[in-house]
């Protein structure tokens, strides 16, 4: 698979479109292909379905104190 880096100046976004993960290609091999992404987003960001609570609180407190930070919107309360 090919490699990029990129540099780009504080404030700079990165807009790249999803057809062409992985050059585009199907798979036809009979084994799995894996995908692995990352993105970042506003924390004032919400996208429909998105107010879910989705991690254990039992998970959240073995956090780092920064991660926590991060992600306090996502702990479920049961």
């Amino acid at each position: 698979m090919r490699q990029s880096i990129i540099r780009a100046p504080a404030g700079a976004a990165l807009i790249r479109d999803v057809r062409a993960w992985h050059g585009g290609t199907a798979n036809v091999s009979d084994e799995t292909r894996i995908m692995t992404s990352v993105g970042y987003l506003a924390p004032w960001f919400r996208r429909p379905g998105d107010n879910e609570p989705v991690m254990p609180r039992d998970l959240y407190e073995t956090l780092s104190e920064r991660a926590r930070t991060w992600c306090r919107s996502l702990v479920v309360d049961a």
